[in-house]
């Protein structure tokens, strides 16, 4: 039926194909925003920009995935449901992404903490993993160890509560890098072990070279 669930898996396939089909995602994300116009659905049409966004990101074309972001964050910044406030920190996540891009890292770090707040305001505090990693790589950049070493910590906090393998071998990386900025290199070593020791790190050649330099 051409209802809110089918704009929903619309927009879920959506996510799912566009790193093997792109133009298809294209196509599937614009019929999810004609149907979710013609049956008043905001949320839906929400959700379509941001992820329209995403792939706009992905190809470096900032201004762009920023104007389809504002359009998407006008649909849902004054709504209070769980489901409008969880898009809206997916919206100020992507923002965070932009301007982290642009090198803008004062900006990006305060976009990142908005949508932890949010997503934990909404119940989902994982979905803020991606930000805190961010923060702690964008906070290595500007030689503040201290607050790199917190926020790798977050990252490691969640990826142990949700059991993911990529963020928590992220974890230790930025955890290692942070030991060696404050120079604390038994806990350097302890996570290189660590992440050389991990079945998921075994299969990827970039990180176990990282854990490998660290």
């Amino acid at each position: 039926k051409d209802d809110t669930v089918k704009v929903n898996r619309l927009n879920d396939l959506a996510v799912k194909v566009i790193a093997s089909n792109p133009m298809a995602a294209i196509d599937i994300l614009q019929e999810s925003l004609q149907l979710s116009e013609k049956i008043k659905y905001p949320l839906g049409s929400s959700v379509a920009y941001a992820n329209r966004a995403s792939m706009l990101l992905y190809e470096m074309k900032l201004d762009s995935a920023e104007l389809l972001l504002n359009k998407g964050y006008e649909l849902v910044k004054n709504e209070t449901a769980p489901a409008f406030i969880s898009q809206q920190a997916s919206i100020h996540q992507k923002y965070g992404a932009i301007f982290q891009q642009r090198q803008w890292y004062d900006t990006a770090i305060k976009k990142y903490l908005l949508a932890a707040d949010l997503y934990k305001q909404a119940g989902h505090e994982e979905q803020a993993i991606v930000g805190f990693y961010n923060i702690a790589v964008m906070y290595g950049f500007l030689d503040q160890a201290e607050k790199a070493l917190f926020y790798a910590r977050q990252v490691n906090r969640i990826a142990e509560k949700i059991k993911d393998p990529e963020f928590l071998s992220r974890s230790y990386i930025a955890l290692g890098d942070a030991f060696v900025a404050t120079q604390q290199y038994d806990s350097v070593f302890f996570y290189a072990q660590k992440g050389l020791m991990d079945p998921y790190v075994a299969n990827n050649a970039f990180m176990s070279g990282k854990f490998e330099q660290l």
